[in-house]
């Protein structure tokens, strides 16, 4: 009997062995834990298109606002960039963003037209949207919508005249923590 009581009050053996144990499962958690961190921040984020709908909407709310089309804002002296509330270091040269508002007439003819940006994307928003799928251009948003004008002469209101307001956003902007809104 004093035999079976020494074996079990000599447990050096097995606490040897349980080191090696705790070792092994601190080194998977560890590994585990590791990969997850390095698996999460070597994604790549596309964000292009969700910026380019987000100029689009910060830039056509800006030139209309109540169902009425901000013509001013499609003056020389205007200032677009501070206006709409956008990030005006954004739209410089070589920008990673460049938004297009054109106002046709009811026959198609360009009437006016305020560009910002990189002028270089409007081409390239030509092939993204033709179908192409070109892995470094930039992503685009188009959008037309038919509007009315009211005209004014001599402050007296006439009748409503149809017109088309269209309008480019794009971006190329890959992830980085940069906006273009303001």
């Amino acid at each position: 009997m004093n035999m079976l009581i020494n074996m079990f009050n000599d447990k050096k053996a097995g606490e040897r062995l349980m080191v090696f144990w705790w070792i092994f499962v601190i080194a998977v958690i560890s590994g585990g834990i590791i990969t997850a961190v390095l698996i999460f921040y070597s994604a790549d984020y596309e964000v292009r298109n969700v910026e380019a709908e987000l100029l689009y909407s910060k830039v056509s709310d800006c030139f209309v606002k109540n169902e009425e089309v901000q013509t001013s804002l499609f003056s020389d002296e205007a200032d677009i960039i501070g206006l709409c509330n956008l990030n005006k270091n954004q739209f410089l040269k070589g920008s990673k963003f460049y938004f297009r508002v054109s106002l046709y007439d009811n026959k198609g003819n360009l009437v006016n037209e305020k560009k910002e940006g990189d002028f270089s994307f409007e081409k390239d928003c030509q092939i993204v949207l033709n179908g192409v799928d070109a892995k470094h251009y930039p992503r685009c948003a188009l959008r037309k919508e038919k509007i009315f004008i009211e005209d004014k002469e001599n402050g007296i209101k006439q009748e409503k005249q149809k017109y088309l307001l269209e309008i480019l956003a794009a971006s190329n902007q890959k992830g980085e923590r940069i906006t273009a809104l303001g």
